[in-house]
């Protein structure tokens, strides 16, 4: 799955600004509470999607002359479900540096000086293989992988949302190329609820199962 970098660096640019939103309606006691993300409060997701963005950052300069190895479907390998991905462990890291902060807002703050970060830096980036994680990828392929990353996480912070984005129309194609098939219509699993489901959030109904068909037995393809 190949994403030009005009596309992704535009599904990720309306992506910052909804993170933006959403993170102006949650305050201090909220960011405390669960999120949508298993074991996780919506202030580590807050300081997961912080630090995330500043790896993405640091990768920008990492130009190479090598053929990239993974695109924005097969990034997500790495992340299959109950692969041993170190997720206790990356649970307990989360704890400790949001324990760092001396409120959640300060996490908040810390994030929306790197959103206007990656904001500034998206303007210039040009199409061009990067290293990240061990792996190659284009620049428009890595830029669709952390739309996607985004728009799963603004989930997680349970605020009301728009549905219709770019970033979920991505994160929805990465699904289906993952699980090699398509998504019913949208009247017979809700968009939301095929994202939910696909990155293990959240198990279908009965009735999802069977709207679902045959790619039910292949969800979720990564959490």
């Amino acid at each position: 799955m190949n994403v030009t970098l005009e596309r992704s660096r535009t599904a990720l640019l309306a992506e910052i600004g909804e993170w933006r939103r959403a993170l102006a309606t949650v305050n201090d006691t909220g960011l405390l509470e669960p999120s949508g993300c298993p074991g996780w409060a919506r202030l580590e997701v807050v300081v997961h999607v912080r630090a995330g963005l500043q790896e993405l950052l640091a990768c920008f300069t990492a130009g190479t002359a090598l053929a990239p190895d993974r695109d924005a479907a097969t990034y997500w390998l790495e992340f299959a479900p109950g692969g041993g991905g170190g997720t206790v462990e990356g649970t307990m890291w989360l704890r400790r540096t949001s324990s760092a902060y001396a409120r959640p807002s300060g996490a908040v703050r810390h994030l929306a000086d790197v959103l206007d970060q990656t904001e500034h830096a998206l303007g210039g980036l040009q199409d061009a293989t990067v290293r990240f994680q061990g792996h190659v990828l284009s620049t428009g392929d890595l830029i669709a992988t952390w739309a996607v990353e985004l728009h799963l996480h603004r989930l997680d912070l349970l605020v009301p949302y728009a549905e219709a984005s770019d970033a979920a129309m991505l994160a929805r194609e990465t699904i289906e190329v993952l699980a090699d098939g398509s998504a019913p219509a949208a009247n017979l699993v809700a968009a939301e609820r095929f994202l939910l489901i696909g990155s293990g959030r959240v198990e279908p109904t009965a009735d999802e199962r069977q709207a679902l068909g045959g790619i039910a037995a292949r969800l979720p393809v990564f959490g």
